[in-house]
């Protein structure tokens, strides 16, 4: 949300004719908070040093990421009170972010932006700074699970930390060092810039099915449109209710592929050129299934591979229950109720005035990315359904990122209706909207799982980031 914001905001000032204008932030620009349902505090350290290194793209001169404390009143509970550096006053104990902040701080203090050095990936970033010493530092993260790189400096000729200072091991090669990157940015310094960056293999967890303990039920293998249905018609629902994520019918081709990277029988999905709309808006296509599918038991994730081309598409789900309700993973609707801090400074009879409204409300539409294909190579893409507890029927964390037509409480069993792939003609990468480095993505394998209910959403993410080297 950060880079996107700079990005319009140039966008703007440009065509307007103030091109000689610079960009400012104010603020904490996009309020990664860990209180109870949002981050842990290793993806609030993550996203802290990322919208920095974003920001220094920009040539920005004063960047507020964060706050120094978490809030000590009500609203801490909002979805922006505990962005903090440190818990909240009497114990300002520091976080993580702290940690990665002081880390960032002592690598780049004094450092010009010199260059984004090309990776092969609009998911793997090697952000190139010059030191006053004339040394070299160059930021470097993948966004999931963990990435081979083989830089062309020798092992010896370079040090390596992550966000936490902790050193990195760095194996030699005939081609230079290798180590692996993951979502947690790391600090690699060199007395001469890297003539190059070649990526390896990517590591994601394993997709549900690998152990004899997982229970999975296959929805559809994909591999062929048999069962499916292309719909050929317009959705308002898809292009208009999220005021946030507006889209644009597309024109996929959807084809069954034998092979492709070690998988057998899928199906390729390659958007055709040009679409009608603007180019800002993805493109979207909607596959129904002919019969329904009708999901055993009660189900708690929703997932199917996915040939990643880190061109942040997206896969969306569509469900019916015992009831006939619709469930579609697009965020639930906002419905005008005040929460505990909007009650502190809003006027008792402004929020009285407040009423249900038929658009998506705030942060329900898959915030933490889950369905997002920010990823190069196979990876399991998982999400999780909507349900509720026993007794008083209260609803499972993430039921709010689901839009549904009836009173919202699941009635099983849930039957599988569709399947919607929304794919963008490009991709926003550090401070350039180009195209992805190639269009096409693959699909199979949809399936359900029944693994038990998190308690605490955040701990849903992130499933595929490696424990070790994580610094705390």
């Amino acid at each position: 949300c950060n880079n996107a914001g700079l990005w319009m905001d140039r966008q703007i000032l440009d065509h307007y004719g103030y091109k000689d204008k610079p960009i400012t932030q104010c603020y904490e620009v996009g309020y990664p908070s860990t209180n109870p349902g949002n981050l842990t505090f290793g993806e609030q350290a993550d996203y802290f040093v990322r919208h920095m290194v974003h920001s220094l793209v920009w040539q920005i001169p004063l960047i507020r990421m964060g706050s120094i404390t978490d809030m000590g009143n009500s609203y801490y509970h909002s979805n922006w009170g505990s962005s903090g550096m440190c818990f909240a006053k009497p114990e300002v104990n520091p976080k993580p972010s702290y940690v990665a902040i002081a880390t960032l701080t002592s690598q780049l203090d004094g450092a010009k932006y010199v260059r984004s050095i090309p990776t092969g990936s609009t998911s793997v970033y090697a952000i190139e700074f010059k030191r006053p010493d004339a040394s070299y530092v160059t930021v470097m993260w993948t966004l999931r699970g963990s990435r081979q790189v083989t830089l062309s400096a020798k092992a010896a000729e370079l040090s390596v930390v992550d966000q936490m200072s902790n050193p990195i091991t760095v194996e030699s090669s005939v081609n230079g060092s290798q180590f692996a990157v993951n979502s947690s940015p790391c600090f690699i310094t060199t007395k001469q810039p890297l003539a190059s960056i070649t990526l390896g293999d990517a590591t994601y967890a394993a997709r549900p099915g690998t152990t004899k303990k997982d229970k999975t039920f296959v929805v559809s293998p994909l591999s062929s449109l048999d069962d499916w249905q292309v719909e050929t018609g317009r959705s308002s629902e898809l292009e208009f209710y999220n005021f946030e994520n507006p889209r644009r019918k597309g024109n996929f081709l959807f084809e069954p592929v034998a092979e492709l990277a070690g998988e057998k029988k899928l199906l390729r999905i390659t958007p055709q050129m040009p679409v009608e709309g603007s180019v800002y808006l993805p493109m979207y296509s909607v596959l129904a299934h002919r019969q329904g599918v009708e999901l055993p038991g009660e189900p708690t994730e929703i997932g199917l591979m996915v040939h990643g081309n880190s061109g942040w598409g997206r896969v969306i789900f569509e469900l019916a229950d015992a009831s006939g309700q619709r469930w579609i993973s697009i965020g639930a609707a906002a419905k005008g109720e005040p929460t505990r801090w909007m009650a502190d400074w809003m006027p008792a009879e402004e929020l009285a005035r407040m009423k249900e409204m038929s658009v998506s409300d705030w942060n329900t539409n898959d915030a933490k990315g889950r369905s997002r294909i920010n990823f190069d190579c196979w990876r399991y893409v998982r999400f999780p359904l909507p349900g509720h507890y026993p007794g008083e029927k209260y609803h499972w964390p993430d039921t709010s990122q689901w839009k549904f037509t009836g009173d919202g409480v699941v009635k099983y069993p849930l039957t599988f209706k569709k399947l919607v792939i929304e794919l963008p003609e490009k991709v926003l990468y550090l401070d350039q909207y180009r195209d992805p480095v190639r269009r096409d993505v693959a699909v199979k394998d949809l399936m359900v799982t029944y693994d038990p209910v998190v308690g605490h959403a955040s701990l849903y993410a992130p499933f595929d980031k490696p424990l070790s080297g994580s610094g705390f």
